[in-house]
């Protein structure tokens, strides 16, 4: 949905349902997808403060270094 939607109600759909699955379990993952959706949508300083959030969980979460530093460019990229 976040590669290949361009059509906005669409988007917003999407907003919607996965933050009834974050309402379920909050993942990094899941945050990850719903920040680039909110990034697209054109609320980037509520994205970065999520990217922010999900470097926090994926540190819990133990993830791999190569995960964490995907995330770190990501959120590098969507401060510019």
């Amino acid at each position: 949905m976040v590669k290949n939607c361009n059509e906005r109600e669409k988007l917003e759909k999407a907003v919607l349902w996965i933050g009834k699955a974050l309402e379920i379990e909050e993942k990094s993952n899941s945050n990850k997808i719903y920040s680039r959706l909110l990034f697209i949508l054109g609320n980037k300083t509520e994205a970065i403060k999520l990217m922010n959030r999900i470097l926090s969980l994926a540190k819990q979460e133990k993830a791999d270094s190569s995960r964490i530093e995907f995330l770190v460019n990501a959120s590098a990229i969507m401060k510019r």
